[in-house]
């Protein structure tokens, strides 16, 4: 069985020969680029000018002039807007950034899906706040509470948000994904002017999104458009088959044909063997995925076509620690949220906000001064850290585990 990539490969080498250096090539993220041109320098076996690469997001990027910022720049954006939003009114309420960012994210993950999908957002906002002001029907004004208020005045005001935010980070030439999705969808003509290449080749999208879409259509009009996607006939030939749903919406819609450049049948073709393993618990998965791997050395020492796919991200490092990562390829993300440094940096705000609520409960009892006190099992946790562990064995190696906090104290 051929990979799809060594058959793009191939594809790519039939139809361009050596002449690829004026096109680019565009796929769905930036891990599968090392691969495809390790395909191409196999199948060429020589000195050749490659063509350019882009995953989709850096693609759509090079269409504008826009720079994508992360999400904590954009935050602290919206967050400006807020502050402005509520000098101008006069508001009394300011919610600091910590309590402001709760909020923050689920708004900037709807301004990311109304703009990817070139929804009209004030027509959205303003359906929304009808529809809040509903649940209050019967009511006026007045007969609200205060919190009720606020609540209505929030989904009224999400509108001009967007509006404000957006026009903030054009002016600085700043946009999110959503954002420079919809720039390039209203400016289609402008934007690929400023590219030299003469073919556009789509590797891997099996689906399309709204604006993936009309780029795509564009330059098959434009006769600019080179499109190859990782089809099995079992899916994709059979109109009920949900799985081939994109693919066929792809194969009609934008390209009118019957088949597709490369598609296989591999479901029915290739040969399978299954095998079950009861395992009590969820870390001793990677303890027999390790004997497992072993067992293939015997027939495969490479194991470059073996692929792991963990039921859960959390497994990642148990498996890295069980097995040999030599010639190991991580193709999985691991959050932030799950390593040790979180925590650390978790504790350490649960212990201060511990602290701050300690001084004041003090101070509020009369007779009491202002006492700087922490809550010793916030310590304990925070000591405990293995980072803080290291540091405090390097200082001072006699220290225990439950003599942490004193041993610090000391240094």
């Amino acid at each position: 069985m051929k990979t799809f990539l060594s058959q793009v490969a191939q594809h790519i080498h039939q139809q361009y020969g050596t002449q690829i250096c004026d096109n680019c090539v565009i796929v769905p993220n930036r891990r599968s680029i090392v691969f495809l041109k390790q395909q191409l320098a196999n199948v060429y076996n020589k000195p050749f000018l490659s063509p350019s690469f882009f995953s989709i997001e850096d693609f759509l990027e090079s269409l504008t002039h826009l720079k994508n910022i992360s999400t904590e720049e954009q935050l602290l954006t919206l967050y400006k807007v807020y502050n402005e939003l509520n000098k101008e009114k006069n508001s009394e309420e300011k919610l600091p950034l910590h309590e402001f960012a709760a909020n923050a994210q689920i708004m900037l993950n709807d301004f990311n899906d109304i703009d990817a999908n070139l929804l009209d957002a004030q027509v959205l906002f303003s359906s929304l706040a009808e529809i809040k002001e509903l649940s209050f029907f019967g009511k006026t004004e007045a007969e609200l509470s205060p919190f009720q208020r606020n609540y209505l005045r929030f989904f009224k005001e999400l509108g001009e948000y967007y509006t404000r935010f957006t026009t903030q980070l054009l002016q600085e030439n700043k946009a999110y994904q959503g954002l420079i999705y919809r720039q390039v969808a209203e400016n289609l003509t402008a934007c690929f002017s400023k590219l030299p290449y003469k073919k556009y080749i789509f590797v891997g999208f099996n689906a399309l999104s709204k604006v993936e879409h009309l780029i795509v259509e564009y330059l098959r009009q434009m006769d600019a458009l080179d499109y190859l996607i990782d089809a099995d006939s079992f899916y994709v030939e059979n109109p009920i088959h949900e799985a081939g749903q994109f693919i066929r919406a792809v194969q009609k819609e934008v390209f009118d044909v019957k088949t597709l450049p490369i598609t296989g049948n591999y479901y029915k073709e290739t040969p399978k063997k299954i095998h079950l393993i009861g395992l009590p618990q969820t870390l001793t998965q990677a303890k027999a995925l390790h004997e497992l791997l072993e067992e293939l050395k015997k027939s495969n020492p490479t194991l470059t076509s073996t692929a792991i796919v963990p039921m859960d991200e959390s497994l990642l490092l148990p498996i890295l620690h069980a097995i040999d990562t030599k010639e190991a390829n991580i193709t999985m993300g691991y959050p932030i949220k799950q390593t040790v440094l979180f925590q650390l940096l978790k504790d350490l705000l649960i212990g201060l906000e511990n602290k701050a609520k300690f001084t004041v409960s003090n101070e509020l009892r009369a007779g009491r001064g202002r006492q700087n006190r922490m809550y010793y099992k916030d310590l304990f946790a925070f000591f405990n850290n293995p980072y803080i562990k290291d540091i405090l064995n390097q200082r001072q190696p006699a220290c225990s585990d439950l003599q942490s906090v004193r041993c610090s104290k000391n240094n």
